[in-house]
């Protein structure tokens, strides 16, 4: 498994100093179609925003099979006619009209189980404490 290191400037705004970003090019990458890149684990993700001081108040894992559907739906589609020339941009537009409503319902579906442990995303709810 080879291991390539770029440099991660939102990584060392959170991290509030120079970091590298390490990806993996194995077969354990964290792949959406076309987006391949390593996820952030629970306990990165918190040291990540308790470094820019934040207090983590929930993680939630998400992005199970319904929001594959609305990604589907609101993201590849479009984008795929998109993709084809200036003048799918109308077809793309009306597409989105009809299918956003379900969409969105597919979204609320997604989040109703409230944690998809083996889910594509992580949602993190943070404050910053207030100072008395």
């Amino acid at each position: 498994e080879g291991m390539v290191k770029s440099p991660a400037s939102q990584d060392e705004r959170m991290a509030g100093g120079p970091v590298s970003r390490v990806e993996k090019t194995g077969e354990d990458r964290w792949r959406v179609d076309e987006h391949v890149r390593d996820g952030y684990s629970d306990s990165d993700a918190g040291r990540r925003i308790e470094t820019a001081g934040l207090r983590i108040v929930k993680i939630v894992h998400g992005y199970g099979w319904a929001g594959r559907l609305a990604w589907t739906l609101l993201q590849r589609i479009p984008l795929s006619w998109l993709g084809k020339g200036k003048i799918m941009i109308l077809p793309a537009a009306l597409y989105l009209i009809l299918a956003f409503p379900i969409g969105l319902f597919f979204m609320w579906l997604d989040m109703l189980p409230g944690d998809h442990p083996k889910g594509g995303s992580l949602m993190v709810i943070a404050e910053r404490p207030v100072e008395a």
